[in-house]
C-alpha cells in the first residue's frame, strides 16, 4: 500500500534511451567505418578479416539496441502492472470502506453500524443488529475481496520476477554469448495478452453493497514502448 513504483518508468526509460544511443552508434559504424574501409578497395587478409568481423560488429550493434529496448519494456510491464495491482487493492478497501467496512492495516472487515446506517439507513442497520450470522458473512465478503486483491499483486510479482530472471533464446545473429535482442519478447507478449483481459474485466464488474453479491474487481495492465 506505501510502495512507490515510479523509479521503474525512470530506469525504463534510461534503458530504452540506451537502446536508442546504440541503434546510433551502430549507424555510425555502418555509415563512417565500414563504408570508409570497402570505399578504399582493401585487399588482402586483413580485409577479408574485416569485412568477416566488421559483419558481426554490425550486428552486435543491433542485438545492444534491442536488448537495451526489452529490458526497457521489462521495467515498462513492472511499472504499469505494480502499479495496477496497488490501484486494485486500494479499490477493494475503498469499495469495503464505501460499503459501510472499517478494514485494518491487515485487510480484515469490520462492519461499522453507524456508517451503514448514514449510508442505508436505520433499517437495514437494525438488520445487521439483530443478526450476527449476516454481518459477519458480509464481512467475510468483503475481507475476501481484499485478500483476492492482494493474491493477484503477489502473482503478478511472481510473474514479474521470472521475466526478470528467464533466460532468453540465442539470437540467430552477432557473437555467442554476445548482446541479446530477444531479451523481453516473451513476458512483453504475455503481459499484452494479460492487460488486456484484465482491462474486460475491470470494466465489466460492477461495485456492490453491503449484503450484495457483486464487487468491483481488479485490474492488470501494462504498457510497451
Amino acid at each position: 500500500m506505501n510502495a512507490y513504483f515510479s523509479d521503474l518508468e525512470t530506469a525504463a526509460k534510461s534503458w530504452e534511451g540506451m537502446g536508442k544511443r546504440f541503434g546510433t552508434l551502430g549507424g555510425h559504424y555502418r555509415d563512417h567505418v565500414r563504408a570508409a574501409v570497402d570505399a578504399d578497395s582493401w585487399q588482402g587478409e586483413g580485409a577479408k578479416m574485416f569485412g568477416k568481423w566488421g559483419g558481426k560488429t554490425a550486428e552486435e550493434y543491433d542485438q545492444a539496441e534491442e536488448e537495451a529496448r526489452g529490458v526497457g519494456a521489462l521495467f515498462r510491464l513492472a511499472h504499469a502492472t505494480f502499479e495496477s495491482h496497488k490501484k486494485a487493492v486500494e479499490k477493494a478497501r475503498d469499495d469495503a470502506q464505501a460499503a459501510g467496512m472499517d478494514v485494518n492495516s491487515h485487510g480484515h472487515c469490520t462492519m461499522n453500524l453507524d456508517k451503514v446506517e448514514a449510508k442505508k439507513g436505520k433499517t437495514v442497520a437494525d438488520r445487521y443488529r439483530e443478526s450476527s450470522e449476516s454481518k459477519e458473512k458480509v464481512e467475510a465478503e468483503w475481507t475476501d475481496s481484499i485478500k483476492k486483491a492482494v493474491k493477484e499483486a503477489q502473482a503478478a510479482d511472481g510473474a514479474m520476477k521470472a521475466a526478470f530472471m528467464a533466460d532468453p533464446k540465442e539470437p540467430d545473429e552477432g557473437l555467442p554469448d554476445g548482446f541479446n535482442g530477444s531479451v523481453g519478447d516473451d513476458a512483453v507478449k504475455a503481459g499484452a495478452n494479460r492487460a488486456a483481459k484484465a482491462y474486460k474485466s475491470l470494466r465489466g464488474r460492477p461495485d456492490s453493497v453491503p449484503g450484495g453479491a457483486a464487487r468491483g474487481r481488479h485490474a492488470d495492465p501494462r504498457s510497451r514502448r
